[in-house]
């Protein structure tokens, strides 16, 4: 990093009022669904919390079992992330699925949070891919990411494109 730490935080009031922007333009409300690949420290529990300030339902999936997710995506964003992470999980529209419980063990070679990924678009899409929208949080970058986060993100915006589907990116270094 050049500079300051300071200078690459982005502000969440910005992230969470790009993505309220996006939640308005659609008029999101108690009859359409959310559905999230996890609730990670950042931009993925922002956008839970927005949807249920709305009373919009909101289905999260999840790659593997509650505590290891916490202490991998969640805990290093700090125990404020923590406690929004369970403030969420025990919100009464928000309902989780964790891919082990619900569809197995992935197959050998297989990438749990690539399955994760799909199984979540798939069950999105059952609603009509005409009423699937895709938020991207992301810096648009094509080329392969060290950053887990990033490539997972390019993953689903990969996937969605595939379908033919809607996606409104939100680039966080443009806000």
């Amino acid at each position: 990093l050049n500079g300051k730490i300071e200078d690459y935080v982005l502000p969440e009031a910005e992230i969470k009022k790009a993505v309220c922007a996006v939640l308005d333009k659609y008029h999101a409300g108690s009859d359409d669904l959310a559905v999230t690949t996890g609730m990670d420290a950042g931009s993925e529990i922002i956008f839970v919390e927005s949807c249920a300030e709305r009373g919009v339902p909101v289905q999260a999936y999840f790659p593997f079992a509650e505590a290891p997710y916490v202490r991998d995506f969640v805990s290093p964003g700090g125990e404020q992330w923590v406690e929004r992470f369970y403030r969420m999980r025990n919100h009464p529209l928000v309902n989780e699925f964790y891919q082990p419980e619900q569809v197995g063990l992935p197959k050998e070679g297989d990438n749990v949070h690539e399955r994760n990924n799909r199984w979540a678009l798939y069950s999105a899409l059952v609603r009509c891919i005409d009423n699937v929208r895709l938020i991207a949080v992301w810096d648009g970058k094509n080329e392969y990411a060290a950053d887990l986060d990033a490539r997972l993100v390019k993953h689903m915006v990969d996937l969605m494109r595939d379908t033919g589907g809607i996606i409104e990116h939100i680039n966080p270094f443009k806000l």
